[in-house]
């Protein structure tokens, strides 16, 4: 059976991956609280640790308005915590999906659909997304890209 590690597991979709990969998957993901303090080793220590096949990382600081009152917490979050998830999965030899956001999409004027390319990130948190994304995907090519929709009201 496959090993899913899930970051943001008791996030808003983090829990319902849980719940949904649950009887098909062998399940396990970063202890509460971890990846609010962690750094690059800790991140690498616990990958290695938990030898998972796939990692799926969803957790974010996904708050529009906090990233912009707080970016650096929102870069660490959205830019430096998906690059270190992209460096273990690396070195672990582990499939990486990374959630990023159509938020990347938020200054375009017309209205899509849009390309892969046509992309104009209109606030931090897009902006930040969208340099995870071009950065992971140099250090992982094989990584996927999962630009969600907005979820939240």
């Amino acid at each position: 059976m496959k090993k899913v590690l899930v970051s943001g597991a008791g996030g808003f979709v983090g829990a319902r991956i849980m719940t949904q990969l649950a009887d098909r998957y062998e399940l396990c993901s970063f202890p509460k609280g971890m990846l609010a303090a962690a750094n690059e080793t800790a991140v690498q220590e616990h990958i290695c640790r938990t030898q998972p096949d796939v990692i799926l990382h969803t957790a974010a600081i996904s708050d529009t308005g906090y990233s912009e009152k707080h970016p650096e917490e929102s870069y660490r979050a959205n830019v430096l915590l998906p690059l270190w998830m992209a460096q273990a999965a690396k070195c672990a030899g582990a499939k990486l999906i990374c959630f990023s956001s159509d938020q990347v999409y938020s200054a375009c004027e017309d209205c899509g659909p849009y390309t892969e390319e046509n992309v104009k990130p209109g606030n931090i948190y897009a902006a930040h997304k969208l340099e995870m994304e071009k950065r992971v995907l140099d250090i992982l090519p094989s990584a996927v890209m999962l630009r969600a929709e907005w979820m939240y009201d």
